[in-house]
């Protein structure tokens, strides 16, 4: 029973691989005629795309072939940018082929985007990832630390440039002094419709005097507070 498993499972693989491959032959072979067929900087990131169609099918030689002609392409045409990104795909072609090399490449890479002081920090963590995977096999332990600094730094960097939300302008004293006075007549017409239709004049002077000291507290802290924060409070101050 399990030799007949093995048996099964091997004769779908032998099927299902030939059309895989098959697959990615035919977006190569697309690729490539593409990138004949462009130029300028069209043509690097057709040649990056090949790159990366290879390392996927498993062709490193040719992936960093491609990889290499890339970066020196982009170097020609001044495009340090998609250089970087050249010289991080023929990393990871050598790096897979088990070439020494392949770290170069990457540190090659992280200084073209920090001279550049480039906002693509994804490719500047790959490169990273993979300098630390080529230190940790070679047992380089200092190398190790100090690329995990870096990822450390570059992770704080990420928090920081994550998209800040803007507080809303402070409300006015003019404003202010407008929706105090709106709720002082609601709270004469609230009075005026008390049983028997008599105001509770104490009642009144003393709501007027609470809602002038909280007019008092509200112009000391009105730098500090949003509009939002100050709709808020108000909308509270009308509910009590």
């Amino acid at each position: 029973m399990m030799k007949t498993f093995f048996f099964l499972l091997t004769f779908l693989s032998a099927l299902c691989l030939p059309g895989i491959a098959g697959g990615q032959s035919s977006r190569i072979q697309q690729l490539e005629t593409e990138m004949r067929a462009a130029s300028g900087q069209e043509r690097v990131e057709k040649l990056i795309a090949l790159a990366d169609a290879c390392i996927q099918a498993g062709d490193y030689d040719k992936a960093s072939n491609w990889a290499d002609e890339a970066g020196n392409f982009a170097k020609r045409l001044r495009l340090p940018a998609l250089r970087a990104a050249a010289l991080n795909r023929e990393g990871k072609a050598l790096m897979l082929r088990g070439k020494r090399k392949a770290d170069s490449r990457f540190e090659q890479s992280l200084d073209i985007l920090r001279s550049i002081n480039s906002g693509d920090k994804s490719l500047a963590m790959d490169n990273l990832e993979n300098m630390r995977i080529i230190a940790q096999r070679a047992g380089k332990e200092k190398d190790v630390a100090y690329i995990n600094e870096q990822i450390a730094r570059l992770n704080n960097q990420l928090v920081t440039q994550l998209p800040q939300v803007q507080a809303p302008a402070p409300v006015t004293r003019q404003e202010l002094d407008k929706e105090i006075g709106a709720l002082q007549k609601e709270i004469a017409r609230q009075q005026a419709r008390m049983p028997g239709g008599k105001v509770n004049a104490a009642e009144m002077e003393r709501q007027n005097q609470e809602l002038q000291a909280q007019l008092a507290e509200r112009e000391a802290q009105i730098d500090q507070m949003t509009e939002d924060q100050m709709k808020t409070s108000m909308l509270l101050m009308q509910q009590r």
